[in-house]
């Protein structure tokens, strides 16, 4: 029989196993959020970025080839601006460049099955995999799961008062 304790112990081992993972600096340096002032709520660019890593070791993708992507949180009044009814990828083109760089948009409250799902569809195109509807399903969850047990220590607030 599982207890309440053992899940808490578990928790605490699985968390602290998850926060010995940093995210590579390069990871970081390739992810970029845009918010507009109207989007409902917030997302923290680490923690994008700490899912996209973790969905990268997951499947044991290549540290070297990151995607550039700039994840775009607005609200649904600026997403009609540009036509996008719903959070969504896109690949697009640098003008000058050429580089191909990924977007993701993400309208309205941020929700963790759409960063999740939209930056493994966009590891799909960039590496090139081929997954079953069954071990898609397998990667987004264990995403998730690690996703939901990530706990940002700023949300605590400073114990003292001081700021």
């Amino acid at each position: 029989m599982v207890t309440a304790r053992t899940c808490i112990v578990f928790m605490l081992l699985f968390s602290t196993a998850l926060f010995a993972q940093q995210v590579p600096p390069v990871v970081m340096q390739r992810v970029g959020v845009l918010e507009s002032p109207d989007a409902p709520g917030h997302i923290e660019r680490e923690r994008l970025a700490r899912s996209l890593w973790q969905l990268m070791l997951d499947q044991k993708l290549d540290l070297e080839r990151v995607p550039h992507i700039m994840i775009f949180h607005v609200s649904k009044a600026v997403a009609s601006i540009v036509g996008v009814k719903g959070s969504i990828g896109r690949t697009a083109r640098h003008e000058q460049t050429g580089n191909i760089y990924y977007q993701l948009w993400l309208v309205g409250e941020p929700k963790q099955s759409d960063y999740i799902s939209g930056m493994q569809t966009i590891l799909q195109h960039s590496y090139g995999l081929q997954q079953t509807p069954k071990e898609l399903e397998e990667v987004l969850n264990r995403a998730a799961v690690l996703d939901s047990a990530t706990v940002d220590v700023r949300s605590f607030g400073d114990p003292t008062g001081s700021r």
